[in-house]
């Protein structure tokens, strides 16, 4: 506790990019994945699954990356005080490196509502783009379409109504983090010249 009160800016991305990980490594591996978020999971009303990460993660990243930038845009820019790194340029770098992988490990997690994703009787063919233009009428599961994930399709949630919203809300998540990071970038920047 005492780092993020020292460096919240650096200890909020090295924790989302881990969440990222996580996350993907959990998606292309559902079975494996037997754990459960940190911090928050017990105040969750049901069992989180993979189905969640997926669906509900890029959320919880863009918000992330709102508050990484709130941050730096309120004056914490704790990174120049790092003792390991003085050179404006290596943490200029660093910073950089990981909003970078943020917003890239955040499309790809996106990117797997489409490619692993699906109602059930729909997983046979995929990748499922056009949820993007067509809409599923009533209430759908939503399934992980790899083998041996029926435990987890059990436990899974369903297409919000109507279901379009939710896909293209897959579309917008990594583009606000992109922007919200962009943004922190412009303002650590800023902040890095100015000392």
């Amino acid at each position: 506790m005492d780092s993020f009160k020292k460096y919240p800016v650096a200890v909020l991305s090295a924790f989302t990019i881990w969440f990222l990980v996580i996350a993907f490594w959990a998606s292309r591996a559902p079975t494996a994945f037997t754990g459960t978020p940190p911090l928050f999971a017990a105040f969750l009303p049901f069992e989180w699954n993979v189905v969640y990460l997926i669906v509900y993660g890029p959320i919880i990243v863009m918000l992330c990356s709102l508050v990484i930038w709130l941050l730096i845009a309120d004056g914490n820019r704790d990174a120049h005080n790092f003792p390991i790194l003085q050179d404006r340029h290596t943490v200029a770098k660093l910073m950089a490196t990981s909003f970078v992988l943020i917003s890239a490990l955040c499309s790809v997690l996106s990117l797997q509502y489409f490619v692993i994703l699906a109602p059930k009787e729909m997983c046979a063919s995929r990748p499922h783009f056009e949820f993007l233009w067509t809409y599923i009428s009533g209430t759908t599961r939503i399934a992980h379409c790899m083998s041996g994930t029926d435990a987890i399709n059990a436990k899974a949630p369903y297409y919000i109504e109507p279901q379009i919203f939710q896909s293209w809300g897959h579309v917008l998540w990594p583009l606000l983090t992109m922007y919200f990071l962009a943004r922190a970038w412009r303002a650590w920047n800023a902040a890095l010249r100015k000392v």
